[in-house]
């Protein structure tokens, strides 16, 4: 949100990330956004250890072996004050000891900048027909799709499967969420936001569900998968619009592109959790059955991690949301682009906080789909 703030004015990365999607600088977006992203990174593992931190309260400790990180943290300062002391009289122009000058280090911006040119140059006539092929035949196709089916048919589809999933109680609470959206001026721009996110998450969904799969086999490749998930979630979310705009110009194709980069990453992490989630005494009990890696895996671990990937799906529908209203920068044609017309507007709160709701309300329908769903998979299993 520090981010994201940028494009109210605030200052900071924010702000110099903005500058660079506006001006399509793919470089100088990335080395704002792996800043950005180191920071969480850093704050997050700081936070982890500390959380984590085992303190020995009834050990018989010396003066040093009670006080050696605070002893140690202050010897580092003094370490740190010194070195700035000297790098003033060492650097004559700027202390780099002391402060890093805005603008002034080492760049990569031109590296990246390249490497996006020598694909767009490489691979043209590739990128070309498939933007082509998935704009006519897929997306244009399913955007009628959801268009054309009459508003009454689309409620009841809606409410049916709330009331098959969850029962009357689940009807009504869908039935109440969609009659909001349907009651608004913006029903057919939420159709374009839900077919839009629909997509993204289903090929997320394929993505996600089979890297994390994949990855679950093996120790190392889980804790390297579990890494890029947690850079690719703290990296700004608008920084994934650049080189794909770059490619695939201003259609749904970019948005849709960076939609599933985005949202693949609950999809995977919590498939990896939930497979590791299932106890590890029903793979043995499994393996001395005699069962195949195969089985094992369709038949035991799936059903058992199940509720851990339907939250898994649930969180990758809500990225896939944040992510299409966020493709209103580039001119998509769903609810966010009306978002941002009313930030623009000094009258347009109101407007603003419907529109807000109605994106809310698409992503509670799913929640309660979902949930009720886990929940009941839960009570079956027998581990709710």
């Amino acid at each position: 949100m520090a981010v994201i703030s940028a494009f109210i004015g605030a200052k900071g990365l924010g702000f110099n990330l903005l500058l660079a999607l506006n001006q399509l600088n793919i470089g100088l977006a990335l080395e704002a956004g792996l800043c950005i992203s180191l920071i969480a990174i850093l704050l997050d593992k700081m936070s982890l250890a500390w959380a984590n931190k085992q303190v020995d309260y009834f050990g018989n400790l010396n003066f040093f072996q009670r006080n050696k990180n605070s002893l140690f943290f202050g010897l580092i300062m003094i370490v740190g004050i010194a070195l700035a002391y000297f790098g003033s009289i060492y650097f004559k122009e700027y202390n780099y000891l002391f402060e890093v000058p805005h603008n002034k280090g080492i760049s990569t911006a031109d590296f990246w900048n390249k490497g996006v040119d020598w694909i767009f140059d490489t691979f043209f006539v590739y990128i070309k027909a498939f933007n082509t092929w998935l704009i006519v035949e897929v997306l244009q196709p399913m955007r009628a799709l959801y268009l054309r089916m009459p508003a009454i048919a689309t409620i009841v589809l809606v409410v049916g499967a709330g009331y098959l999933i969850g029962g009357t109680r689940s009807a009504l609470v869908v039935c109440g969420l969609t009659l909001f959206i349907a009651l608004s001026p913006w029903w057919d721009r939420a159709l374009v936001t839900t077919y839009m996110a629909t997509f993204g998450v289903i090929v997320s969904c394929i993505i996600g569900f089979t890297v994390g799969t994949l990855c679950f086999q093996n120790k190392h490749s889980t804790k390297f998968m579990l890494n890029v998930c947690d850079i690719f979630q703290t990296f700004p979310s608008f920084v994934y619009l650049i080189p794909v705009m770059m490619l695939f110009g201003i259609t749904d194709t970019s948005v849709l592109i960076a939609v599933i980069v985005y949202a693949t990453i609950p999809a995977t992490r919590y498939t990896i959790e939930g497979l590791r989630s299932v106890p590890s005494g029903l793979h043995d009990a499994a393996t001395m059955s005699g069962v195949t890696k195969f089985q094992r895996l369709f038949k035991i671990e799936f059903p058992l991690a199940f509720p851990h990937m339907m939250l898994g799906l649930n969180q990758t529908i809500v990225f896939a949301l944040f992510m299409v209203i966020i493709g209103a920068f580039i001119g998509t044609e769903d609810l966010g682009q009306y978002i941002l017309k009313a930030l623009s507007d000094k009258k347009g709160a109101g407007i603003g906080l419907t529109l807000g709701i109605c994106v809310a309300f698409i992503g509670l329908i799913f929640d309660n789909l979902i949930r009720t769903w886990v929940d009941k998979r839960k009570k079956h299993l027998g581990i709710d």
